[in-house]
C-alpha cells in the first residue's frame, strides 16, 4: 500500500482523540470520590493515587485503502489527583498521570511500540450549591494541557501516553438523594461535560502544509449511588459523544463520520477515619471496574483500579 494513501487514512479515521489518555476518563475519575457527610467546610487539601490497568482491541478495517489491523494496547501506571477546597462549595484540582503504554498490531500495518511517560495535565475548577439536604448542583471549568507535544510515527493509530492536544470546556452535576439517614442513602447522580481540543499540525503521520482537526467530546453520566454506613458502591453508565473531526489540507477539508463510545462502571469506596474525633479526616480506599464499546473498528476497552484518597 502506498504509504502517503495510509497516513492519510489514519490521520481521518484514527482520530487523535482515540489515544488512551486515562485523565480525561470520568469512570476512572469516580475514584477520587469522598463519602458524603465525612468533609467539614474548612480549608481542606485531598490527594488521590490510583493505580490502574487500562486495555483496548479493536480490529481495524477498510478496503479504500486496503487496511485490516488489529489492534492490541495495554497501558498500566497510575493517575494522580490534587484538590484543594478553600470552602464547602468551592473547589480546584489537577489531574495528571505516570503511564506504561505498549501496544502492538498485527495485519496490513503489523509493528510494536512502547512509551512511558506522563500523561496530559487537567485542571479543573467549580462550585458545588445546595439546596436543601437532598439535592446538589456543580457547575466547573476545564483545562487540558500536553505533557509533550511531539508525534511519532507509532502515533498513527492514537498517540501513545497523552492527547499531544490542549482542551478546554466545562461541566455540570446534578444529585439528588432519594433516601438519606445516618445509616444508609441511595442517590441518582447526573454528569454532563463538554471539551473542544485545538488543531495543530499532526506531522510527520500528516504533511507539514496539514491540520489536524481533533474535535469534541461530549459525556453523559448516570450513576446510582448506595451508601451502607460510610461505605459507598456506585454502579454507572457513561455515553460519550465524538464529533467535529476533521483534516485540513491546503485544497480541502476531509472530516469524518461522528460516533458514540458507551460504557459501564463499578466503583466501591471505604472510608477509613484517621481519628475518632471531629473533624473526621478519612483516608478513603476505592476500587473498581470499567468496560464500552464502540462500532468504531470494534473497539472494546476495559479497565480495573484501585485507589487510596488521603484528606489533610
Amino acid at each position: 500500500m502506498n504509504k502517503k494513501w495510509l497516513l492519510l487514512f489514519l490521520a481521518i479515521h484514527i482520530p487523535p482523540i482515540h489515544s488512551l489518555t486515562l485523565v480525561y476518563n470520568m469512570r476512572i475519575r469516580r475514584a477520587f470520590n469522598i463519602p458524603p457527610g465525612l468533609l467539614d467546610s474548612r480549608k481542606l487539601v485531598i490527594l488521590s493515587a490510583v493505580p490502574i490497568y487500562f486495555g483496548r482491541r479493536s480490529h481495524i478495517v477498510t478496503t479504500q485503502p486496503t487496511v485490516d489491523v488489529h489492534e492490541n494496547r495495554n497501558i498500566v501506571g497510575s493517575v494522580f489527583n490534587a484538590r484543594y477546597l478553600p470552602s464547602r462549595n468551592w473547589w480546584a484540582e489537577v489531574t495528571t498521570g505516570l503511564e506504561n503504554d505498549h501496544c502492538s498490531f498485527e495485519g496490513s500495518d503489523s509493528f510494536s511500540a512502547s512509551r512511558t511517560g506522563v500523561d496530559d495535565f487537567v485542571f479543573t475548577g467549580g462550585y458545588r450549591h445546595f439546596i436543601g439536604d437532598r439535592t446538589q448542583l456543580v457547575i466547573y471549568g476545564l483545562a487540558g494541557l500536553p505533557a509533550g507535544r511531539t508525534v511519532r510515527l507509532d502515533d498513527r493509530y492514537g498517540p501513545l501516553v497523552g492527547s499531544r492536544f490542549y482542551g478546554a470546556g466545562f461541566g455540570t452535576e446534578a444529585s439528588y438523594a432519594f433516601i438519606e439517614n445516618k445509616n444508609q442513602a441511595l442517590s441518582g447522580i447526573i454528569q454532563q461535560r463538554f471539551v473542544h481540543f485545538f488543531s495543530r499540525g499532526w506531522f510527520p503521520v500528516l504533511p507539514p502544509c496539514d491540520t489536524i482537526v481533533p474535535g469534541n467530546f461530549t459525556d453523559l453520566l448516570v450513576t446510582l449511588q448506595y451508601r451502607n454506613h460510610t461505605t459507598l458502591y456506585e454502579l454507572g453508565f457513561n455515553a460519550t459523544f465524538l464529533t467535529n473531526q476533521a483534516v485540513i489540507t491546503p485544497i480541502t477539508t476531509i472530516a469524518t463520520d461522528s460516533f458514540t463510545r458507551y460504557a459501564g462502571y463499578i466503583n466501591i469506596l471505604y472510608p477509613i477515619a484517621r481519628t475518632l474525633k471531629p473533624p473526621r479526616k478519612p483516608i478513603v480506599l476505592s476500587g473498581g471496574l470499567n468496560a464500552s464499546g464502540t462500532k468504531q473498528f470494534h473497539t472494546k476497552t476495559y479497565s480495573v483500579w484501585l485507589g487510596v484518597t488521603v484528606v489533610f
